[in-house]
């Protein structure tokens, strides 16, 4: 087995604030990525007060997965499933 070499260069274009322009991509606050974003961000808060309640102290944790499908073949997201996975 060979060890890993770290490369180094210099960036010979312009990055970052350089730019005239950055092309983001936004999403709404009805985008299904934006609600399972939310719906992880309060069961990380939720797990961490029971941790700082049982424990004493905020364990490690990920909750950062997350997907959330339609049920049905509807195009707009009344009812959906969200699946964690921790």
């Amino acid at each position: 087995m060979t060890p890993e070499r770290l490369f180094i260069r210099d960036i010979d274009h312009p990055s970052g604030d350089l730019l005239d322009f950055e092309i983001v991509e936004r999403k709404g606050l009805g985008h299904p990525d934006t609600i399972c974003d939310e719906i992880a961000e309060q069961m990380s808060l939720a797990l961490s007060r029971l941790y700082l309640l049982e424990c004493g102290e905020v364990l490690h944790h990920n909750v950062d997965k997350a997907l959330c499908r339609p049920i049905g073949k509807r195009c707009i997201l009344y009812e959906a499933r969200v699946i964690m996975v921790a």
